[in-house]
């Protein structure tokens, strides 16, 4: 059983553990956005905690999918699901997270957005690159 750690780590300074919350099992993402962390795992799926009190992370949301990565912009959140490819949701409340959009493939990993495009490593197809513009048809670029 694991957690979510809160830690603060400066250059030349010892990390220190500041709060933890939640047990959860295979987590395997996790990416901060403003006050709030989204944690990306592949049997509880995607946990969202507000982190404005680093001391008392509070778990405010969830959503039912199975998170190989994940990457927030804004109230954007963007997951990939361990089989159904890309996940967009909007996280507004993030009590309940709506789907916007999906874009399907196998096996992918690690996500990073930039703009209207996001990069997955895609574990067998290798760099997967999306047009996010528009989450309810997203367009494969490479």
């Amino acid at each position: 059983m694991s957690y979510v750690l809160l830690v603060y780590a400066a250059l030349g300074v010892y990390p220190t553990l500041l709060g933890t919350n939640h047990p959860m099992i295979n987590q395997v993402d996790v990416h901060c956005a403003g006050t709030m962390a989204y944690v990306a795992t592949r049997d509880t799926g995607l946990m969202i905690f507000d982190v404005s009190s680093p001391a008392a992370p509070t778990l405010v949301g969830t959503f039912d999918t199975r998170g190989a990565g994940v990457y927030a912009v804004g109230q954007v959140v963007y997951v990939v699901h361990v089989s159904l490819g890309l996940q967009v949701l909007d996280a507004q409340n993030p009590s309940r997270p709506i789907l916007l959009g999906t874009y399907r493939f196998s096996n992918g990993g690690g996500i990073h957005v930039i703009g209207n495009t996001a990069y997955i490593a895609g574990w067998a197809a290798g760099l997967i690159i999306l047009d996010v513009s528009s989450p309810s048809s997203i367009t494969q670029l490479g």
